[in-house]
């Protein structure tokens, strides 16, 4: 049984509201010297302690992948993956633009196999908005079963609508900042590659890029050749262990699906044009969080094609 206290119902109207000041309060406080994953991540503790939760998860909308990804989530033994808009508790949420509830978890009828591993049991999911768009969505359980009151709902829903803004002006600064990296790099790229024809080149280019771009990510460039669908090349940067014919399966499905592929650990992201199916950049992390790359890759690779596509 849970320590935490669930009587949210139970407190008067002025602590509630003194209590969501409180951490909306701090929330902004924080906003000049914090990441985005710092502030969801007090935006997860404080909601926990509104609504008498035992865990919470902040999730947002990533335009360029077109997914939930996950900004912070409460520990636990099942890490949380990237959501499409309608998928979960959280997704529906997003999806609909209202609060998604349920006293059982486990018999809701679009439970997920790694949310119900979590052990969550009560649940409940509102989503982030600003002017009455959602940018995300904010979920909270608790570990035995029950419903979420009402006032509790009411509580979160409030609470999520003044994140939201706090929340969304920090990832668009760390998104601004991050762009400007990717074309700094970029801009380097193509000043080095303007003489370079060998395609071999021009990938150990891009590959060192992106690693040191990326934090020092294991990546590798997977050539697929149309004439032969079962061919390709393998280029693999420094660190990178994954075997040349799982690389190029993974640009197959990335240029199948005009889409990443992301798995634990594994981003493949397409390298083509309207004309042209070239393979796809592949980081692969041994830690199973290469998915925080995404937004970063999705930009990068769109703009090293230019350098592959002439010697290709």
């Amino acid at each position: 049984m849970s320590g935490m206290d669930h009587g949210v119902a139970a407190r008067p109207v002025a602590a509630r509201s003194r209590a969501i000041l409180d951490a909306v309060s701090e929330i902004a406080a924080a906003i000049r010297q914090a990441s985005a994953s710092t502030i969801a991540g007090l935006a997860v503790d404080r909601a926990r302690g509104l609504v008498g939760a035992d865990g919470a998860v902040v999730y947002s909308w990533d335009d360029s992948a077109r997914c939930l990804v996950p900004l912070y989530e409460s520990a636990s033994n099942t890490r949380a993956s990237n959501l499409r808009p309608g998928q979960g508790m959280v997704g529906l949420a997003f999806e609909s633009g209202h609060a998604v509830t349920s006293p059982d978890y486990r018999s809701w009828p679009g439970a997920l196999r790694q949310s119900s591993a979590r052990g969550m049991r009560a649940a409940a999911a509102v989503p982030l908005t600003i002017d009455g768009h959602a940018v995300g969505a904010l979920g909270v359980w608790r570990d035995e079963p029950g419903e979420f009151e009402s006032d509790a709902l009411d509580l979160l829903t409030l609470f999520a609508s003044l994140v939201a803004p706090v929340l969304e002006a920090t990832r668009a600064a760390e998104a601004g900042e991050e762009r400007l990296e990717v074309m700094s790099a970029l801009n380097e790229i193509g000043r080095a590659t303007a003489a370079v024809q060998n395609p071999a080149e021009i990938c150990a280019m891009l590959i060192a890029s992106a690693g040191e771009l990326l934090g020092g990510v294991a990546c590798a460039v997977a050539l697929i050749d149309e004439r032969e669908p079962t061919e390709g090349l393998c280029l693999p940067g420094p660190g990178f262990e994954m075997e040349s014919a799982r690389a190029l399966e993974l640009a197959r499905l990335a240029l199948d699906a005009d889409a990443p592929i992301v798995e634990p650990g594994i981003i493949a992201v397409p390298l083509q044009s309207a004309a042209n199916r070239l393979g796809a950049l592949v980081v692969h992390q041994t830690d199973q969080d290469a998915d925080r790359h995404l937004l970063e890759l999705l930009t990068f690779a769109g703009g090293g094609q230019p350098s592959l596509r002439g010697p290709q």
